[in-house]
C-alpha cells in the first residue's frame, strides 16, 4: 500500500481512517474486512519499507489539476500543489464511476472463480451457480453430477 500523502495516492491513510472510524463507532470488536487493491487479499497490517518509499517518492508524477503541466518528484509535486493550487480540494467521488468500478471488481472476482474452478476440474461446466463435474471412469453410465455449489455471482466461493 502506498502512503504518499493526503492529496495523492493515499491507500494507507484511507485504510487507517477506516480503522479509526470503526474503532470510534464501536464496531463490535471485529475490524472490517478490507481488501488489498492489488491482489484482493485481506489486509492484516502494514510495514513501512523506507527504501521502497524513497524510490517511489523519487519517481516523476504529473499534477492532477486540469490544464496544469507540472511534472516532478513527490516532494516537488507537494511543494507545487501548496504554492500553485492552495485552495484546491481532492475531486469529489463520482458515484456513477464508483458503481462501475464495483461492478468491474465483481466481474473480475467472478472470472477469477470460474478460471480457478475450470483449472481444478478439467471438463467441468458452469451452469448458473453450479459447477457440474464429469464422473470418473468407474461411473460411465452417468455423464454429469453436481458435487458442490459455488456462489459465482457475488465473486466469492462458498462450499
Amino acid at each position: 500500500m502506498c502512503a504518499t500523502g493526503n492529496r495523492f495516492s493515499n491507500c494507507l491513510e484511507q485504510y487507517k481512517k477506516t480503522i479509526e472510524k470503526d474503532e470510534r463507532s464501536g464496531g463490535g470488536g471485529e475490524p472490517p474486512e478490507l481488501l488489498c487493491p492489488l491482489c484482493r487479499g485481506q489486509v492484516k497490517g502494514w510495514t513501512v519499507v523506507k527504501d521502497a518509499r524513497k524510490y517511489l517518492n523519487s519517481k516523476k508524477r504529473a499534477c492532477t489539476k486540469q490544464n496544469c503541466l507540472f511534472f516532478g518528484s513527490y516532494k516537488q509535486l507537494k511543494r507545487h500543489v501548496k504554492a500553485d493550487h492552495p485552495r484546491d480540494k481532492p475531486r469529489a467521488v463520482d458515484h456513477v464511476m464508483e458503481e462501475k468500478w464495483k461492478k468491474l471488481e465483481v466481474e473480475s472476482d467472478r472470472n477469477d472463480v470460474i478460471s480457478t474452478v475450470m483449472s481444478l476440474t478439467p471438463g467441468a461446466r458452469i451452469d448458473g451457480d453450479y459447477v457440474i463435474e464429469p464422473y470418473n471412469n468407474a461411473h460411465r453410465h452417468h455423464t454429469w453430477v453436481i458435487p458442490r455449489r459455488y456462489r459465482v455471482r457475488t465473486g466469492f466461493v462458498s462450499r
